[in-house]
């Protein structure tokens, strides 16, 4: 008679349950004003029972998100905050965020901000990648307003108001630039300076940018998604290809009323809501058995800044009406929604970018290293 093995059914349903568990579980990292937020769900747990069972049990709070702090996005003045974020599965599961720090001259009450980009392997420890100040005084505002994969490398888009003196020494510039910058990384921990442009001169036209319509092309836009015509952090995006390569299967979600070409034209730095281009709802276009469906869903989120998407589950970010930050998760294609985080309501706070990774990706990479 053969010896068991040890293993019976209740092991092998437990291997079952845990496989299932991972591929119905996602990380998602959300950022706005001088916070980053970290969650590690899935879709039992952002189940209608299960959240309003959270929020009885702690004082109206579900308990999805972690708030991480600032981070590097931090300093002493405005204008620090998280702008934008990006996921790619490289040799290891990799996060990108990336916005700006203040700085202040304390002799002189003169502050400004620089850029800074951060990376991460689970969604939660963070390391400093990039950080620095266009040119050499203290007064110059830049930060990364955007980061897109472009199958080859993730480039960071950042705009620079560069100022400069003319007559004397006062402490005062007179007059100012604007850039466009790009930043490369192949990994997401080193990065490097790409390209640049001038983008408007103070001097020459009056302080005011030129019109959209006589504007050149943002030097980000070759880079966005070309499904979403949009910046990582902004929009979800899943597919699945057969032994060919061809895509059998596709499932994008973007905000609704989010136009990267007036974006990106207008120089728009930060993310929050800008008027009518930001409404309550998101489009979803999916492409199953050789056939696509394009549907509208409208969230409990009144400007909806950015959505992402992973493992059937979908969260939208932005701001409520009287912008404090939220966000909202949906498990049945954006037909129910859950407010699962709000922000402070003494605060004007926006999500202003989220991304998610599967949880099999990190698993992945923790059995690798097992």
């Amino acid at each position: 008679m053969a010896e068991e093995s040890g293993f019976g059914l209740d092991f092998l349903s437990q291997i079952i349950n845990v496989q299932w568990e991972d591929e119905a579980s996602a990380v998602f990292i959300a950022g706005g004003s001088e916070f980053v937020l970290y969650a590690k769900t899935s879709k039992d747990a952002l189940d209608k029972t299960a959240i309003e069972k959270r929020k009885k049990d702690n004082d109206g709070d579900a308990k999805i998100f972690e708030d991480l702090g600032p981070l590097d996005f931090t300093g002493p003045t405005s204008g620090s905050g998280v702008f934008a974020s990006s996921y790619r599965k490289l040799e290891k599961a990799t996060f990108v965020t990336a916005g700006s720090f203040s700085v202040e001259d304390e002799a002189t009450g003169t502050h400004g901000t620089g850029s800074v980009v951060m990376y991460s392997h689970d969604g939660k420890n963070w390391t400093q990648a990039f950080y620095k100040q266009w040119p050499d005084w203290i007064g110059n505002d830049s930060g990364v307003g955007h980061i897109a994969w472009d199958n080859r490398e993730f480039n960071g888009h950042v705009l620079s108001d560069e100022y400069y003196f003319e007559g004397g020494e006062d402490l005062t510039p007179t007059n100012a630039r604007t850039y466009e910058r790009s930043l490369i990384s192949s990994d997401g921990k080193g990065w490097t300076e790409g390209s640049y442009e001038l983008r408007r001169d103070s001097a020459a036209v009056g302080g005011e940018p030129p019109p959209t319509n006589t504007s050149p092309p943002s030097i980000f836009m070759p880079h966005v998604n070309p499904e979403s015509h949009l910046p990582d952090g902004k929009f979800g995006y899943y597919e699945k290809k057969d032994d060919d390569g061809v895509i059998v299967e596709s499932y994008l979600v973007v905000p609704e009323q989010f136009d990267s070409q007036w974006y990106l034209s207008k120089f728009v730095f930060f993310s929050g809501p800008e008027g009518d281009n930001y409404g309550n709802s998101i489009t979803i276009t999916k492409l199953k058995d050789a056939h696509t469906t394009i549907t509208t869903k409208t969230t409990p989120i009144t400007y909806v800044t950015c959505v992402a998407y992973a493992s059937e589950i979908v969260m939208a970010g932005g701001s409520s009406a009287d912008f404090r930050a939220q966000i909202a998760a949906s498990i049945d294609d954006g037909n129910t929604w859950e407010i699962i985080y709000q922000g402070p309501d003494e605060n004007y706070q926006v999500i202003n970018t989220i991304t998610a990774a599967p949880l099999s990706d990190l698993k992945k990479d923790e059995d690798a290293t097992a």
